[in-house]
């Protein structure tokens, strides 16, 4: 008869042999298989090249150093861009995958997740995730832009996944891709611009029995079409783009000078201002408005450019782009009435009622100073006028005039309107001495 003891001994001597087995089993199944789910999930951070074509860039990768025009350096998962110099710096972004982008204005750029497999057979797919935003510093009009172009895919890399991330969208771009995404305060413009591949564009805002089936809705955007997305993180639904209704948006073509009429002061101004057509540093043809020796004496200059008698009962787009600087004012802000900027832009409409009526936008690169000796009641616009750098070129959107969150649109007017025809679009400068450009101005609709 076993004594209590050996029975004891026996279990466990038993419970060591089965607990050894169960150790053997899973060592010998467990490994292999967890083996295998590493090869095939393991991922490696890779770096990006950062060049600065022009004016400087601060590059965080943590620590935050300054790069100036024509350098390249190497940047780690992680490490943030952020152009400097009031938007006259750009930074191009080089991916290991071949795409790359480029950030412009007023935004800050992390590169958050840049990953392709450890090993060859891993089945992991080539990751890139970048995080855009915008500068909380710059005012509400500042846009932070962020141009992308992703690499054709030929097969041979495997699944690639290339993310932009902002605060109102998520979006996936698909190889062989071209994209513009344009983020001011409240709002981003997602454009589809070219590439045979497609732009997923998720928004963060709720609604529900969305498309796929979770919280938000996405929407997937051809060749060619746009899609904002408000405050309410929902994208608005595809648009495609809108047609130019100037000959040549910019003047070195001679379209582009064609259909420009200098239109005639009521009255004979001492030391009148003048307008030619002149070329720029890089050759390119350029609008003058130019009114040196005032001696203090206000006088305008005006051209317009007829544009027929557009319908807008049915459009859905209508806005305003150019290209300028002003390079010297002596009247400061817009003057006492708030229309006297050395360039102002102006479209005229006609309301409900067959009423003509004018929307304008002024820039301006003298601010005025209420406590100066000289001009301090001189004051500006705060909605309707642009602070811009002295001499330095800057790209100006309305953004769409017809639609009811755009603040500049015409339902924001001081005398709000609706606009049922587009007359025409007038350039103006005014004041004493002044000194302005324009390389390009078109107005789109749709």
């Amino acid at each position: 008869m076993t004594s209590p003891i050996a029975r004891n001994i026996l279990w466990v001597v038993w419970g060591v042999l089965l607990a050894a087995f169960a150790v053997f089993i899973a060592l010998a199944f467990g490994v292999p298989r967890g083996a295998r789910a590493y090869v095939r999930d393991a991922t490696r951070a890779l770096e990006a090249n950062v060049f600065v074509p022009e004016g400087d860039v601060e590059l965080c990768t943590p620590a935050c150093q300054r790069r100036g025009a024509g350098e390249t350096v190497r940047a780690e998962e992680g490490a943030e861009i952020q152009p400097l110099g009031a938007g006259a710096s750009k930074a191009m972004v080089r991916f290991f995958d071949g795409s790359q982008v480029t950030l412009e204005g007023h935004g800050r750029l992390r590169l958050d997740t840049m990953r392709r497999p450890r090993f060859p057979i891993g089945e992991s797919p080539n990751v890139v995730t970048l995080v855009l935003e915008r500068d909380e510093r710059t005012p509400a009009d500042a846009l932070a832009v962020l141009r992308v172009g992703t690499r054709y895919d030929d097969g041979s890399q495997g699944p690639r996944e290339f993310w932009i991330e902002t605060a109102d969208a998520r979006i996936l771009v698909a190889p062989d891709t071209h994209a513009r995404l344009e983020m001011a305060d409240g709002e981003l413009r997602v454009y589809h611009e070219a590439g045979a591949g497609t732009l997923t564009v998720r928004g963060n805002g709720i609604m529900l029995g969305s498309e796929d089936g979770r919280d938000g809705r996405f929407i997937v955007l051809g060749v060619g079409e746009r899609t904002v997305i408000g405050r309410d993180g929902i994208p608005a639904p595809a648009q495609a783009d809108p047609e130019g209704l100037i000959a040549a948006a910019g003047f070195q073509e001679e379209a582009g000078r064609r259909g420009w009429e200098h239109i005639p002061a009521p009255v004979a101004f001492q030391s009148p201002p003048e307008s030619a057509w002149v070329y720029g540093e890089d050759g390119a043809a350029l609008l003058s408005l130019r009114r040196e020796d005032s001696r203090k004496s206000p006088a305008d200059l005006v051209l317009r450019h007829d544009l027929g008698n557009v319908s807008l009962a049915d459009a859905t787009y209508l806005a305003l782009t150019a290209t300028l600087r002003v390079n010297a004012q002596s009247l400061p802000g817009g003057g006492d009435r708030a229309e006297e900027y050395p360039l102002l832009l102006t479209l005229v409409a006609v309301d409900d009622d067959g009423d003509e009526f004018a929307w304008r936008m002024g820039f301006y690169t003298l601010a005025p100073d209420p406590e100066a000796e000289e001009f301090s009641g001189a004051r500006v616009d705060p909605v309707r006028s642009r602070y811009v750098e002295t001499g330095v070129w800057t790209e100006f959107d309305s953004g769409n005039l017809l639609e009811g969150s755009n603040a500049l649109a015409f339902a924001h007017l001081p005398t709000p309107r609706r606009a049922v025809a587009l007359k025409r679009v007038e350039i103006k400068a005014s004041g004493h001495d002044f000194h302005s450009e324009i390389a390009a101005i078109q107005v789109w609709w749709k």
